[in-house]
């Protein structure tokens, strides 16, 4: 046997080896071996890889929890748990013992530190330093500084919807809310409700979400992109670059100019005396944030009034309550104004129940100590993630939980309220929740108020089918099926 034969065959051996010891290590003497769940995701983190790609992972774990119960296997060190009182637990009361997992270092922008923003941080002191210099951002009195600066870009899509019967009514959401979050963030609004194409900026972000999957399991390999002979991943590659050469542009010019930064994003981050970034900030980290706020401030909204206006059409008695409380409001009225609205207040409530803009694993570390919940032991250092898709339909809590009813928000008595208001997770909570929350309701509201107020005779037009709706994953938020909402409506006469 030649010496080449011989080490072939020392490798294989030595692979076989560390196979099956693999196999023994993670599906008998693992602590997490007593969880039932898929053997192969016991096995190795491709099963969870695997799903992303295929754009149903919380689809796939919702089936787990509805199989098994409320704690699943996901992984070789990761649990799934569907339970609103465990998800209080580690999210809401212990949020700072159970940190996230190094999962939100893979999902920012970019490979390092120099690209975490906000929601990636695994460090919960740092995440909380920077939540207190931006609670001023998001007082009433800035948030209703903001709403004003929301109004003009909201006439503007009803005027050009004004101009034709029907129009692609998730892409021309996704332009308002990017418009608007442009405008707050970077001081300046993208002009895709003008122009009716999507901006440079936006493309070049939407290319760089496969860039994700990448830095999941193939990290050591994205500063090799440029090298490599496959264009889709170097146009997601050098889009990116774009991104951040607009992105730090834009806060140059932002922090350059002498106009009043209290009603925009980003002015927690300066020193108000001199407009400019206080410490530990600094101009690239302002840019980072500001990309971070574009994403999830747009996207999130955007999709879920989307699917508010799918629900009129699916819903007409929904549509004809909300019209009847909306016409008891005063001309000019506000968001206050419309958070006083109990059905509408439920409608979208119940909309983010059911297609929660998020719906996918939020992970967290066990502590050292391990815990004990609900007569389930959780070991020390276990991954364990809870998502709002499952928690949303946690049986327990809400009654017929796959089912779309507003009412139950209203006529349930105030335990079970409670109980659903809890288990309401939407934007996670405690926290590390996210910090816009209130933004984004506003946002929402008056959004649904104004189309249903200019328009009437909603439907769907183009041979769009509920399978377009279905909700699927796409990087860490979600969107419809087929990407579009094309809707056929009338002007309302006054």
């Amino acid at each position: 046997m030649s010496l080449v034969v011989k080490l072939l065959v020392v490798l294989v051996a030595l692979f076989a080896g560390q196979l099956a010891y693999l196999v023994v290590a993670r599906l008998f003497l693992s602590p997490l071996r007593s969880f039932p769940g898929p053997k192969w995701a016991a096995l190795t983190e491709w099963w969870e890889v695997l799903h992303t790609a295929k754009c149903d992972r919380f689809m796939v774990i919702q089936k787990l929890h509805e199989r098994h119960g409320p704690v699943v296997r996901i992984g070789p060190n990761q649990l799934s748990v569907a339970s609103s009182k465990t998800f209080q637990h580690v999210f809401v009361t212990k949020c700072s013992s159970f940190v996230k997992s190094d999962f939100y270092a893979t999902i920012q922008p970019g490979v390092g530190d120099k690209y975490s923003g906000l929601f990636n941080y695994t460090d919960h002191m740092r995440a909380m330093k920077e939540r207190r210099d931006l609670q001023p951002m998001f007082s009433p009195a800035s948030l209703k500084k903001m709403e004003a600066r929301f109004e003009p870009l909201l006439d503007q899509m009803v005027l050009e919807m004004k101009k034709r019967d029907e129009m692609d009514m998730f892409n021309h959401l996704k332009y308002l809310l990017l418009d608007t979050i442009g405008d707050l963030a970077f001081g300046k609004s993208f002009g895709q409700l003008q122009t009716g194409e999507e901006h440079q900026y936006v493309t070049d972000f939407n290319r760089a979400f496969m860039l994700i999957g990448l830095q999941v399991t193939f990290s050591w390999l994205i500063p090799f992109i440029p090298y490599l002979p496959f264009k889709p991943i170097q146009d997601a590659y050098f889009g990116l670059q774009r991104v951040f050469k607009y992105a730090r542009e834009r806060v140059d010019a932002y922090l350059e100019s002498d106009e009043d930064k209290t009603s925009t994003l980003l002015s927690g981050y300066l020193d108000t005396k001199t407009g400019q970034p206080k410490e530990p900030y600094t101009p690239w980290s302002v840019t980072i944030a500001g990309h971070g706020f574009v994403i999830a401030g747009s996207e999130s909204s955007s999709i879920t009034i989307a699917y508010m206006l799918y629900l009129l059409i699916k819903q007409p008695e929904a549509e004809r309550r909300l019209r009847d409380e909306l016409s008891t409001l005063p001309p000019k009225y506000s968001s206050t104004d419309l958070a006083g609205l109990r059905y509408f207040d439920a409608f979208l409530r119940e909309t983010l129940r059911i297609f929660p803009p998020a719906p996918s694993p939020m992970p967290r570390i066990v502590p050292a100590g391990g815990f004990t919940m609900d007569g389930i032991t959780y070991p020390p250092h276990t991954i364990i993630s809870s998502q709002p898709y499952s928690i949303h339909r946690d049986p327990k809590v809400f009654d017929r939980p796959d089912a779309f009813d507003p009412d139950r928000w209203l006529t349930a008595d105030k335990e079970s309220k409670d109980l659903m208001t809890k288990a309401f997770v939407p934007f996670s909570a405690g926290q590390r929740g996210c910090v816009g929350r209130g933004l984004a309701w506003i946002h929402m509201q008056k959004t649904l108020a104004r189309l249903l107020e200019e328009f009437e005779g909603f439907e769907m037009s183009r041979g769009m089918t509920d399978e377009d709706m279905e909700l699927i994953e796409r990087g860490a938020l979600a969107k419809p099926r087929g990407t579009k909402l094309w809707v056929k409506y009338r002007v309302r006469e006054t």
